[in-house]
């Protein structure tokens, strides 16, 4: 008897599985993903806003944005110490949120090296790390 039964049984397994699978692909779908994201991915704000911030993994409200723009731009203008805040929803595929950390301090530049006044704070939201680069005379 059972035998008889397991086309039938087969294909409502297959029904099912298929089903299964439509309903995991369509809610997948709608998960966001975190796209690999490269430090020359990462706009500079200098260049593209005047402005001392980019918030890729877009954690700051306008307002947090504005308020921090303030503050190192009066930074700059008080002391010429140069202050970049980024945020970014991942560091895939650097080797670690330190090192991308650094190499985007050292492609942006930011302070001038003679003077030792640069700092990046870095905000990775994916590995949940925050990341602080300054510029010494050693680096």
């Amino acid at each position: 008897m059972l035998l008889t039964k397991l086309p039938v049984l087969f294909k409502q397994f297959v029904c099912l599985f298929a089903g299964i699978c439509l309903m995991l692909s369509l809610w997948l779908s709608w998960v966001p993903i975190a796209i690999a994201i490269t430090v020359q991915d990462v706009p500079n704000p200098r260049q593209t806003s005047e402005g001392w911030v980019t918030d890729m993994a877009e954690l700051l409200s306008p307002q947090a944005k504005a308020q921090i723009n303030q503050i190192a731009t009066n930074l700059e203008a008080d002391t010429k110490a140069e202050l970049a805040v980024v945020t970014v929803p991942t560091t895939d595929p650097a080797f670690s949120p330190k090192a991308f950390a650094t190499e985007l301090f050292n492609i942006w530049g930011i302070g001038k090296a003679d003077q030792d006044n640069g700092l990046l704070i870095l905000v990775s939201r994916d590995e949940r790390r925050v990341e602080i680069e300054i510029r010494t005379r050693n680096s």
